[in-house]
């Protein structure tokens, strides 16, 4: 298996990166023959520690992303809170039947038809025991802090607007995206 290191030439100190051939399952060799480009010589070479580099580490990741599953900018949107049971059907057969009315029918034959579609419609009571339920609760909160997400990263935001130092390697609210890795 072949494995890139960092070799150190013990005859010029020149330092380079060199593939070697290791056996699967060892580690690789302290010291090793190689071949340097400075001596054109084939010399003991000492594998040197991996470093990452320093600019790396260092430099800023602010990626500008709006909206979806690695917003940054403040753009989530809340879950969709359910729906009262029967509203939906409700309202639609309101609409319909005010659609069969005939086009020259007066403002007293549509208050007609919504007084007898008000007599079926969904009381507050019901609304009221619908808001009152553990899904519509849950998805509730659950938008609650999706709000409370966002209006910290429009802050983040705004102030990499501004041209503040802003690092999000570092800088991390909750809900972003995993940048470290």
């Amino acid at each position: 298996m072949l494995r890139l290191a960092d070799w150190k030439c013990d005859t010029c100190g020149e330092l380079g990166e060199e593939l070697v051939e290791v056996p699967r399952g060892e580690s690789l060799p302290k010291q090793q023959e190689l071949v340097c480009a400075t001596c054109n010589a084939e010399t003991t070479h000492t594998r040197q520690l991996a470093l990452p580099a320093p600019y790396m580490g260092e430099r800023p990741l602010n990626p500008r992303m709006f909206g979806g599953s690695f917003d940054t900018m403040g753009r989530e949107a809340p879950p969709d809170l359910p729906e009262l049971p029967g509203a939906v059907e409700h309202m639609q057969a309101t609409a319909t039947k005010l659609a069969e009315l005939p086009a020259d029918a007066g403002a007293d034959a549509r208050r007609e038809v919504l007084r007898d579609m008000r007599a079926t419609a969904p009381s507050s009571a019901d609304f009221a025991a619908h808001f009152a339920t553990r899904e519509y609760r849950e998805a509730e909160a659950q938008g609650r802090k999706v709000a409370q997400r966002n209006a910290g990263k429009r802050k983040r935001a705004a102030a990499m607007l501004r041209g503040e130092p802003v690092n999000m390697k570092r800088d991390r609210l909750p809900g972003d995206p995993n940048l470290a890795a």
